[in-house]
Formats: structure tokens, C-alpha cells, sequence
């Protein structure tokens, strides 16, 4: 009989919390009582469509999962990526990895949607990237993307920026 690796291990736990994260009455949970903000107070679950696709490169399969919603709220459509963090340690890096996928899911929103790059009222949607995280470690990498620049405080708001929440 094989015995199991950490490998393993770590694929029945991002399977476990893919399949429960997937049923769209725990993801509004999450989003409802974990993110809690304004824009997830009037959200409900017929609200919610899972997007079937991953967004994870190649070279992070083996440690995380992502789930991907797309979400109505009133007139705006939203996109909320869950990313599931199963690794015992913290990752400095996650912002970066974050902006990545953001970038890959707009991406792909753009292709799709065919926009015509003479309309003045393009609108893209709102990705929400999430980090769930069980370490050990308190995390303590930057949630705010611009805290990965050099010098940013010298910058104001002539500089990318978006924040994530880990939970």
C-alpha cells in the first residue's frame, strides 16, 4: 500500500475545500460574514454563478485551489476569486500571485466580451480576491498590492493598488 506524502495529503484537503466552497450557499456564507462589506449584504445565492475554470499556474497546483464566482449586484457584475491557501506558511509573494490572476481573469472577461475599443463606456467588472488561509503562523504579508513597490509611500496614488482579504 502506497503511503501517503504531503503531496497528498495536501490535494484531499484543496479537493475538500474546492467541493464545499463550490455549493453557492457556503460561498455566500463566506462572503456575507467573512468579507462583510456593504456590496455582500444584499446578496443571495441565485445571485451566484460558478465560473468552471481555474486561474492557478502550473507551478502553484500543487499547494492551493481557486473557486471563481460571478455575482449581480444591482447593476454591476462582480467577480469574486476565492483563492484557497493550504500551505502551513505564509506567502510574501501572494499580492503579486494575486495581481496575476486578476490579470488573467480580466483577460479572458475581455476576449469574451468583444469590446469596442471606440466606446467611451467600457466597463469591466470588480474582481474581489480572497485568501483563505489555515497556517499556524499569523499571516503578516502585505494585503495591499502597493505595499510590494519600493518607495510607494513617494508614489500616492500614481501607483496600482488593490487589497485582498485573508481569512
Amino acid at each position: 500500500m502506497k503511503e501517503k506524502t504531503k503531496k497528498d495529503i495536501y490535494h484531499i484537503h484543496d479537493k475538500s475545500y474546492k467541493d464545499l466552497y463550490s455549493k453557492k450557499e457556503i460561498a455566500l456564507d463566506l462572503l456575507k460574514n467573512f468579507v462583510n462589506k456593504e456590496f455582500t449584504k444584499e446578496l443571495r445565492a441565485e445571485d451566484l454563478t460558478l465560473v468552471n475554470k481555474s486561474y492557478i499556474a502550473s507551478d502553484y497546483e500543487e499547494s492551493e485551489s481557486d473557486i471563481v464566482y460571478k455575482a449581480k449586484i444591482g447593476d454591476s457584475e462582480a467577480i469574486f476569486y476565492i483563492l484557497l491557501e493550504f500551505q502551513s506558511r505564509v506567502d510574501y509573494t501572494m499580492p503579486i500571485r494575486l495581481l496575476f490572476y486578476i490579470c488573467e481573469i480580466l483577460r479572458e472577461y475581455c476576449k469574451n466580451a468583444k469590446h469596442d475599443k471606440n466606446d467611451k463606456n467600457i466597463k469591466i467588472p470588480v474582481v474581489v480576491p480572497i485568501v483563505l488561509y489555515n497556517g499556524t503562523k499569523v499571516w503578516d504579508a502585505p494585503n495591499e498590492f502597493r505595499k510590494m513597490f519600493y518607495n510607494e509611500d513617494k508614489f500616492h496614488n500614481g501607483i496600482l493598488n488593490f487589497t485582498y482579504d485573508i481569512m
